[in-house]
């Protein structure tokens, strides 16, 4: 239930009662729920941090408009709910040539705008449609324009570059960054995302300046949850990092079963030699120590699951080692190509990843969705009662 929030001395009245299903938003949600802003973002904040608050604004429901695109509508339909407000009336239709046509049926100006479009296949359709709703919104007068991106595009493109490209501008060598400059170009205000690699990792998470916080949502805590209260996991237990950029991860999904089981939870690390912003060759790679996997409840942690190769050698490797049971945890499923009948065929036991893409129509039974509605429904809610200034304030839901 909402209740009356305070924003410093800005006093906000929520006319609409909210109920975000069962669950339950307090101190404890607080800590699961974790989001982490961009270091550019978190300049942005401090920028305005000590700007005074010139008027008494009321911030109600009625000022917030969601318009989904058309690459997941479930998952718009399903946080709008949530919240509980319609979705935008929208009118999206596209020319015999592929053009992309955009109307409003209803008014959203002075509102806060947030369009929510995972950057699924085709992506390169998903991006255009994204960037023309956001010139869209900027054009009917929307106050301000967030754009949720649960799944951000060129993925494949976060690691490190191929020799040849070394010597190029850093505008040049990722395609995430060409997506960024997009989104700036056509005046977007903020950027809410699901598991961005972190700087170090990847960089998806700093392409934007200085004016367009991006805030990444983790699911990690969530994932583990979900495995610990639906897996019959069963010591011992490994948890498999496929590769260097998985590692943190994986160290923290052990840790997060270390403490449900009380037992230590090993952690193993397949590394590669190769590098390019391909994907890595799983056959080639080796795992570092000696973990033990013989006899192990096996749970391989990845970033997202494309074409299902690496799942499914990694896997046979893992078996012929020993492994009992494998499971495999990503963030976010393409499932491109022949992936499902590769998981049908590998000796995974079970494939969960989040509801940030819509899976395909012809999907393994192997294959399980976690809804990432709430988590995401509750920083929507954030964002838009802090709009009202340009400061982070602290809430209360």
């Amino acid at each position: 239930k909402m209740k009356r929030l305070f924003i410093n001395n800005l006093k906000i009245i929520p006319i609409v009662t909210v109920s975000l299903s069962s669950y339950t938003y307090n101190e404890e949600s607080k800590k699961s729920l974790a989001t982490q802003p961009s270091f550019s973002a978190t300049i942005n904040l401090k920028k305005h941090s000590h700007k005074p608050i010139k008027h008494r604004d009321v911030v109600t429901l009625d000022s917030m408009a969601i318009i989904s695109g058309s690459s997941h509508p479930e998952l718009s339909e399903e946080i709008a709910q949530l919240i509980g407000i319609p979705l935008v009336d929208a009118t999206l239709s596209r020319f015999s040539d592929g053009e992309v046509s955009i109307k409003f049926n209803n008014s959203i100006s002075g509102k806060n705008v947030f369009i929510i479009q995972p950057c699924s296949a085709p992506v390169n359709d998903s991006v255009v449609e994204l960037l023309l709703t956001v010139s869209c919104a900027r054009r009917s007068g929307a106050r301000r324009v967030i754009a949720v991106i649960p799944y951000f595009a060129y993925k494949h493109h976060r690691r490190n570059s191929s020799s040849s490209q070394k010597h190029h501008s850093q505008y040049l060598k990722s395609s995430p960054v060409d997506f960024a400059k997009m989104l700036e170009s056509m005046g977007i205000d903020r950027v809410i995302a699901v598991d961005l690699q972190r700087p170090g990792q990847g960089h998806e998470a700093c392409f934007f300046d200085n004016t367009i916080p991006l805030e990444t949502i983790i699911t990690t805590d969530h994932m583990v949850s979900h495995l610990i209260n639906n897996i019959p996991l069963q010591n011992p237990i490994v948890v498999v990092a496929p590769n260097a950029e998985c590692v943190k991860k994986a160290r923290s999904f052990q840790i997060g079963l270390q403490k449900v089981f009380k037992s230590d939870v090993q952690l193993a690390i397949y590394t590669s030699n190769e590098s390019g912003s391909g994907p890595a060759d799983i056959s080639q790679s080796k795992m570092l120590g000696n973990t033990r996997i013989e006899g192990a409840d096996v749970v391989i942690v990845d970033d997202m699951i494309d074409t299902a190769g690496t799942l499914a050698t990694l896997s046979n490797k893992l078996k012929l080692l020993g492994a009992k049971n494998i499971y495999v945890v990503a963030s976010h499923g393409l499932f491109t190509k022949n992936s499902m009948n590769l998981i049908d065929s590998s000796p995974v036991n079970q494939v969960i990843v989040t509801n940030t893409l819509p899976l395909p129509k012809e999907s393994s039974s192997k294959v399980e969705q976690v809804s990432i509605a709430q988590m995401v429904a509750h920083v929507v809610l954030a964002e838009h009662f802090r709009s009202v200034s340009n400061i982070e304030d602290k809430y209360e839901i």
